[in-house]
């Protein structure tokens, strides 16, 4: 079995700055997260006629399957996500 190991270098700049992109991804994703929960099933308006036009409102998933995908980008991301548990933000969304 063979692991890649993440060297740090805690006083460099760049360690800091991929530390400072991998925690606001995570930000994101979280918030994202939390937008599913209040998100609408459903969303629509009245036409001219008076007519309801209704559609899903996929908008929330595409946005966090879209922040998921940036975070994998990310190896320090995945390895803060996998370090403090919280991989689950990473699993599949369904409808």
């Amino acid at each position: 079995m063979t692991q890649d190991i993440i060297s740090v270098d805690g006083g460099s700049k760049a360690y800091w700055a991929e530390l400072r992109l991998a925690y606001g991804l995570i930000a994101k994703l979280e918030a994202r997260h939390r937008d599913l929960k209040t998100a609408r099933a459903y969303v629509g308006y009245l036409n001219a006629d008076g007519d309801e036009v209704v559609w899903e409102n996929t908008e929330p998933y595409d946005r966090m399957a879209a922040t998921q995908e940036a975070v994998k980008e990310v190896p320090r991301a995945l390895s803060v996500l996998e370090a403090t548990g919280r991989t689950d933000l990473l699993k599949s969304i369904t409808f």
